[in-house]
């Protein structure tokens, strides 16, 4: 079993990649499930491997460094931050119309994973890709996890209902 110590997630919407930094529900500690509490930032969909595995390794050196700013139960006002760091009119806008991958780096046994996500288009539910991660060392450069960053979203998939 894979455990994450510091995680991340980046999305795909608006022709931008957004890199969203976490912190654990439980902060200061760093166990348990994890929330959305800041935007690392945002490049265009060109934009290299470098760059975007710079911006990734940013995100995960600063897993669990801000407290969340909503309580696990304040899911409406936690996706209107969401919204408004990436310019979304709304929550199911943003959601259809969005694409993202999950990074989760282990420092016990040094290993990152980039996890595709299925945005319910695969099965009913969104659901990570476990069988199409990149698994990387913890080490990686920005270069290598840039690259495991855009060959994992050759996996993940949009939502049925995206607009084009």
């Amino acid at each position: 079993m894979f455990e994450a110590s510091e995680s991340a997630t980046i999305y795909e919407f608006m022709g931008r990649y957004w890199v969203v930094e976490e912190s654990s529900q439980q902060w200061p500690d760093r166990g348990g499930p994890v929330e959305r509490v800041a935007l690392a930032g945002s490049l265009p969909l060109g934009a290299g491997a470098s760059e975007i595995g710079s911006l990734g390794l940013l995100a995960l050196d600063t897993f669990n460094e801000k407290e969340p700013k909503f309580k696990p139960w304040e899911i409406k006002e936690s996706r209107r931050q969401i919204c408004a760091w990436v310019g979304a009119k709304g929550w199911p806008s943003f959601y259809k119309n969005a694409r993202y991958v999950w990074l989760a780096r282990n420092l016990v046994v040094n290993r990152l994973r980039v996890i595709p996500v299925d945005n319910c288009t695969i099965g009913p539910s969104e659901s990570a890709l476990v069988s199409r991660s990149v698994e990387l060392k913890g080490t990686a450069n920005p270069e290598e996890l840039g690259a495991g960053i855009l060959e994992a979203f050759r996996s993940a998939t949009s939502h049925p209902e995206r607009k084009a």
